[in-house]
């Protein structure tokens, strides 16, 4: 069933064990990204009482993904499929909660260019979650606009490659010296 079929069963769930602490109304939840985040979002815990939730589709951002995954021992991250998209600056603040390195996410789209020192940043996120345990990894996708010597300055810094996860380098001005 749907998302907002869920929350409707959820609510019949909590209104029985009002009369009886024994009821349970036994249904499986599986919806897009979006829908899902959604009445997250504005419900709260207003799926708790399903058995098994599978994200099939769609895309959410880093807070709507850590919504869904918060509903741990219901949601199944190795039956879901969907794609987190949102800015550089939320998708790297979450390095230390990996919602966006999880086994239902299937790709990270960062909107927006980034500066290279961001880049950088994602570039070693996804070449961490390539080292996971799990058996799982990252495809971050992002664009990396700067000038010249940032860009210059963070291959330097970190290394000829530090670039190679952007999709797309952009220089857009400044001048780099070979001294």
């Amino acid at each position: 069933m749907d998302a907002s079929d869920g929350v409707a069963l959820n609510g019949l769930e909590v209104s029985l064990l009002g009369d009886d602490s024994q009821a349970n109304v036994d249904f499986h939840v599986e919806d897009s990204a979006a829908a899902i985040a959604s009445v997250l979002a504005t419900s709260g815990a207003s799926l708790d009482g399903a058995e098994h939730l599978v994200v099939d589709s769609g895309d959410t951002t880093v807070q709507g993904a850590a919504d869904i995954q918060s509903l741990s021992g219901i949601y199944d991250a190795s039956s879901s499929a969907y794609t987190v998209s949102d800015t550089a600056g939320a998708v790297l603040s979450d390095m230390g909660t990996g919602a966006v390195i999880d086994e239902g996410v299937t790709e990270i789209n960062v909107t927006g260019n980034v500066g290279a020192g961001a880049g950088v940043q994602l570039g070693q996120l996804e070449d961490v979650s390539l080292d996971l345990a799990t058996g799982y990894s990252a495809d971050i996708n992002f664009n990396v606009s700067d000038d010249a010597n940032a860009i210059a300055q963070a291959l330097v810094t970190n290394g000829n490659g530090a670039l190679n996860n952007a999709e797309d380098v952009d220089v857009d001005g400044g001048v780099v010296s070979d001294s």
